[in-house]
């Protein structure tokens, strides 16, 4: 199945994320967060919402006009925060603060957004880290624009796009996995393949509804689908 995005498009993405990954790692030291004697403390800046509506994700805010990010931290330490994006927020440096996190604790931060074409999403995760008592740190996350699509043979593929209009198979972290659901057009049984890579194929999965969840050390990051007739 060809990809919903027009190559305009993915020119304006390939330019996000390299700009985005420049952002992440300039501003994180203006982010600012407490920390206790015996807890650590991590702080992420966040992307504006100007820049996801350069990548074409403007569909991707509510009727309030905002965007709801999906912030984790995942692995010894588990959370979750949804921050909204406004437009107010356009000219702000956003940031993410995770305190009150025990020290010793290997964890990860990771980002979900849901874009507006069928199947597709913003993903980032970032490096494992062990967290220091009474100490401030903060996280590198690339972001990357992702697609799930259908496999010619049957089944589904979870790619991205960077420095060409060429499709690659998207590469995470070996600490993530995937959980694809298909579900018949007939409105048979479904069938559920859990998987440490970001495709399956079973050449009864043709036609029908598609779902990819992509996990982080367990914790579920983002789930995206896709109907084929």
């Amino acid at each position: 199945m060809k990809s919903n995005l027009t190559a305009c498009a993915f020119r304006m993405l390939k330019y996000f994320f390299v700009s985005a990954t420049v952002f992440f790692a300039s501003v994180f030291a203006l982010a600012s967060c407490s920390a206790g004697n015996d807890d650590g403390c991590i702080c992420i800046a966040l992307p504006s919402r100007e820049d996801f509506s350069r990548a074409g994700l403007s569909a991707a805010r509510t009727a309030t006009d905002l965007y709801l990010i999906n912030v984790f931290i995942t692995g010894d330490y588990e959370a979750k925060k949804t921050i909204p994006v406004t437009q107010d927020d356009e000219d702000k440096v956003l940031s993410v603060t995770f305190d009150k996190i025990p020290a010793g604790a290997k964890v990860r931060v990771a980002c979900g957004l849901v874009a507006p074409g069928p199947g597709q999403g913003v993903v980032g995760i970032g490096d494992e880290i062990t967290v220091l008592g009474g100490q401030e740190q903060n996280a590198s996350v690339k972001l990357r624009k992702i697609e799930f699509e259908t496999v010619a043979m049957g089944g589904g593929k979870i790619v991205y796009f960077e420095d060409s209009l060429d499709e690659q198979i998207i590469s995470l972290p070996s600490v993530c996995t995937y959980k694809f659901t298909y579900t018949p057009l007939s409105g048979g049984p479904g069938t559920v393949y859990e998987t440490s890579y970001p495709y399956f194929t079973d050449s009864s999965a043709t036609t029908g509804k598609k779902v990819a969840i992509i996990f982080c050390n367990g914790t579920e990051i983002l789930k995206i689908s896709i109907t084929t007739a």
